[in-house]
């Protein structure tokens, strides 16, 4: 998470400066070349095809028109922490045509890299798996789909693109997936230890929205490990007669296939509906944080939080706040739904299962429609083997993590073997699994990373430091008090 956090600060730093004159002027082919920082910043007039270049560190690339950068050989843009390359509009101009990444090319690395004033899509990978690690995806408003990342695989089901260590943020688009775009007809995608936030799918007059953080087709399969989903939005709007509209997927939007969601945040994602006209007029809200179409949605030791949703028309409705399954098969294996409006699980068709989870302070609700859930903690209760109705006893509304020695949580999921803890810490007690999203085997994916969390529920607090913020002061006394003797 810090090298992320060093790339934003860097890429905002690189975009508010005014550069220097052009010390090199570029345009058409490029095979054999290298950019250097001596030669740097290198001034594209005109559209490139890149048959073969190597950009070194610190290079500046300032798109000086609408051009587009397409790389259809072997691109190898490698900086570092403290050097890095920036792909950027000049002062003045509008926005360029984003980096495509074509089918033919081979090898392509793309590490420490922003990418920033675009608008028709920041990266655009087109049945090819370059490297993508620390690179940051900024600012784009325009039509297309995937303004900070755009990806289709449809070619080879052995095709795999990882993208780790990333930001796609800030990027706003008039169409469906305006962070990350994805059709994975063939082949399939892994986000690790990625930052999908504050994008934003809307109408520029009307029109239905889906996915405003990630929009998925995904046949071929998606997987986030260690992600943090947050402050995505999606708005959707109709004006005639008798019409309709649909925002869908705050955060995720999946239209189909399978996607598996590990130790992921996803956070203060929403949507908003309207409709207006003379007659009677239909607005829906679904899925502020997850919308499930048809396929498969499995969700590990995640947690599911402060995602709302909104309508306004003669007939308005706002569904699932948490997640909306609308047809799919949704499985919630130790994950934490809370703070979520309205519901934290919409079931409206399909399937949907939870195991040795907590669902708790959801507006409405937590469960609508016919769940089938064990060993998890439901608030006001839900039929089903092992279940609690009981205050869970997060020590914040920042890692939702429980009081080890006083949650009824700790040690009250499934006493299946395989559900067994295996991490201490994220896990507390013995090694009976604890509901939510810090119990089980897949606990120790927290530990994997950083995380996108400020404080790591891996480590060790000092000895009488209850509410672990590093201090051992008054507040734990008042916590140790409180809970002596339970």
């Amino acid at each position: 998470m810090k090298q992320i956090l060093l790339i934003l600060v860097l890429g905002l730093l690189l975009a508010a400066q005014s550069f220097a004159e052009c010390s090199t002027t570029v345009s058409g082919t490029i095979d054999g070349e290298t950019w250097t920082q001596e030669g740097s910043p290198y001034c594209v007039e005109g559209d490139i095809t890149v048959a073969g270049l190597t950009i070194e560190p610190g290079v500046i690339v300032e798109f000086s028109g609408d051009y587009a950068f397409n790389v259809s050989g072997t691109l190898t843009a490698v900086g570092t922490s403290d050097a890095v390359i920036e792909f950027l509009k000049a002062d003045g101009v509008t926005g360029w045509q984003g980096i495509s990444v074509l089918g033919a090319s081979q090898n392509s690395r793309f590490v420490y890299c922003t990418i920033s004033g675009y608008h028709n899509g920041g990266l655009k990978i087109y049945n090819s798996t370059p490297e993508v690690r620390n690179c940051y995806m900024i600012g784009n408003d325009g039509a297309e789909s995937g303004s900070g990342l755009y990806v289709s695989l449809s070619t080879s089901a052995t095709d795999e693109l990882v993208v780790e260590s990333s930001a796609i943020s800030n990027n706003k688009k008039y169409g469906d997936g305006a962070g990350i775009y994805a059709e994975l007809s063939a082949g399939s995608m892994i986000l690790r230890n990625c930052t999908i936030n504050n994008n934003t799918s809307t109408y520029e007059s009307t029109g239905n929205r889906y996915g405003g953080g990630i929009y998925a087709s995904a046949n071929g399969g998606l997987t986030l490990e260690n992600c943090e989903i947050s402050g995505n939005g999606v708005k959707a709007r109709c004006s005639s007669n008798s019409c309709s509209s649909y925002s869908r997927g705050g955060g995720l939007f999946m239209a189909y296939g399978s996607v598996i969601i590990k130790n992921t945040i996803i956070k203060s994602n929403s949507v908003y509906a309207s409709a207006g006209g003379s007659f009677t007029e239909y607005a829906y809200a679904e899925g502020a944080g997850i919308y499930a179409g048809t396929g498969y949605l499995q969700l590990l030791n995640s947690i599911v939080s402060n995602n709302a949703g909104s309508a306004s028309a003669d007939r308005a409705y706002t569904r699932g706040g948490g997640i909306f399954n609308s047809l799919g098969t949704v499985e919630m294996t130790n994950c934490t739904t809370v703070s979520n409006a309205p519901y934290g699980l919409y079931h409206s068709s399909g399937v949907s299962q939870i195991k040795n989870s907590i669902l708790y302070s959801n507006s409405e609700g937590q469960i609508y429609g016919t769940a089938t859930v064990t060993y998890s903690d439901v608030q006001d209760g839900y039929d089903g083997e092992g279940n609690i109705d009981a205050d869970p006893l997060f020590k914040n509304t920042l890692t939702y993590q429980t009081y080890c020695d006083y949650s009824p949580c700790t040690d009250a999921g499934s006493t299946y073997p395989w559900y067994n803890d295996s991490c201490f810490l994220p896990s507390c007690g013995g090694e009976q699994n604890d509901m939510g999203a810090y119990g089980g085997p897949d606990a120790c994916g927290w530990c994997a990373y950083e995380g996108s969390i400020t404080l790591s529920p891996c480590e060790v607090p000092e000895k009488g430091d209850f509410d672990e913020d590093g201090d051992v002061d008054a507040t734990d006394l008042l916590i140790f008090s409180g809970n002596y003797g339970r």
